[in-house]
């Protein structure tokens, strides 16, 4: 999965990205992107949809508008969401 995210996003995620989503699969492994939903409100997205194989089911994908905000830079990549009321969400700089 490691080559995958790299490859399609082009870009190499760091060490804690993939530790983090152990982690969440520890917590939730039936479905580790809603792991924090309950506690904190946050859903994995973004390269954690390609971990997760949503991606495989998706035609023509744009993976660099992929959970990409109107007010992010183009270097934001969004991992994080929490409340589509507030736009709030999180994410690594390339």
């Amino acid at each position: 999965m490691r080559q995958e995210v790299e490859s399609l996003y082009k870009l190499c995620m760091p060490e804690d990205f993939y530790h983090f989503w152990s982690f969440c699969q520890r917590l939730h492994p039936e479905s580790p992107q809603e792991a924090l939903r309950d506690t904190l409100g946050l859903k994995l997205v973004g390269p954690f949809d390609i971990m997760d194989g949503k991606h495989k089911s998706a035609k023509n994908p744009n993976y660099f508008l992929h959970w990409r905000h109107f007010y992010d830079p183009p270097e934001f990549q969004t991992v994080l969401v929490g409340s589509s009321e507030t736009q709030h969400h999180m994410g690594y700089y390339r």
